[in-house]
Order: C-alpha cells, then structure tokens, then sequence
C-alpha cells in the first residue's frame, strides 16, 4: 500500500461499496418478492446514484469538480460507465425485465477487477 490514504480507500471499498452492491443485487435478483415499496426504494436509490455520478463525471470533464472519489483520493475508474450501468439497471427494472440484476452484477466485477488493477502493486507478496 503506497500510503495510509489508499488503504483507507482500500477499506472503504471493501466494508462499504461492495456490501451495499451485494445488497442492491439481492434486491434486484429477489424483485418479484419485494413489495411495491422495497421497489420504488431500490429504483429511487439507484436512480439517484446513477444521475448523481454521471454528474459527477460531467463536471470532472469539464474542470468543474476535482477528480476525487467518494473516498477521498484521486477517481481511477469512470463515472460515466458506472452511473450508466446503474441507469440502465433502473430502466430495466422499471420494465419487469427479470435479468435486470446482471447490470449491477457486470458493475460490481467491474468496480472490483478496477480496484485489483490500481492495488495491485501494494497485492504483490514479494
């Protein structure tokens, strides 16, 4: 780890995004037995993640908002691609489509396999 800094990034990763990215899965995977409010729930949250990231990605672009994440430390994965996918997912969703679960699915390997990939010099056991 190159500082305390990332790992705290690390960490945050770890016990905070990837939980509750389990959780909206679950969510999404079980919709036929969610009521008409655990769904509207789901959707509002991941609607306004979404948006809100798109915006955030925007605002990067165009020199308007510092290139930091959530987290604290410098944005290394895209705004755009991971506010989109949960965009998509609440369309789908919002369409009864059954495998609307897989979107946050591919998002969170995605988000996953970015982490591994910035880390991976502070993975090496050498």
């Amino acid at each position: 780890m190159e500082n305390k800094s990332d790992l705290k990034r690390l960490i945050v990763f770890c016990l905070f995004c990837i939980p509750v990215r389990i959780a909206l899965i679950w969510a999404a995977f079980n919709a036929p037995f969610l009521s008409n409010l655990e769904r509207f729930l789901l959707v509002t949250f991941t609607a306004l993640v979404g948006a809100g990231l798109v915006v955030s990605g925007a605002l990067r672009v165009f020199g308007l908002e510092r290139p930091v994440g959530f987290a604290g430390g410098e944005v290394y994965w895209s705004s755009f691609a991971h506010g989109a996918a949960y965009l998509v997912f609440v369309v789908l969703f919002v369409l009864n489509v059954r495998w609307a679960w897989a979107i946050l699915l591919v998002d969170l390997a995605g988000g996953s396999v970015g982490v591994l990939n910035h880390y991976h010099s502070s993975l090496d056991t050498r």
